[in-house]
């Protein structure tokens, strides 16, 4: 996994994860896939310390050797 934390910019400090994993192609129905990906987003407010999170799912045809984290 890949790890970027931003620092306290527009009020918010932001954490952003990405996992890529091509052990799931064998399973998919999809032709030319390359690897699934997972991305969470949290950020969390300065001025009320409110933490929000969002998840996305996604493919790429592009191989781990082609696309890294």
């Amino acid at each position: 996994d890949f790890i970027a934390v931003s620092p306290l910019a527009h009020g918010r400090s932001e954490t952003r994860r990405i996992w890529c994993s091509a052990a799931l192609n064998t399973y998919l129905d999809f032709s030319r896939v390359g690897q699934v990906f997972l991305i969470e987003r949290e950020v969390i407010r300065k001025n009320n310390g409110k933490v929000s999170t969002e998840v996305a799912l996604g493919m790429t045809n592009r191989s781990p050797d082609q696309a890294s984290p």
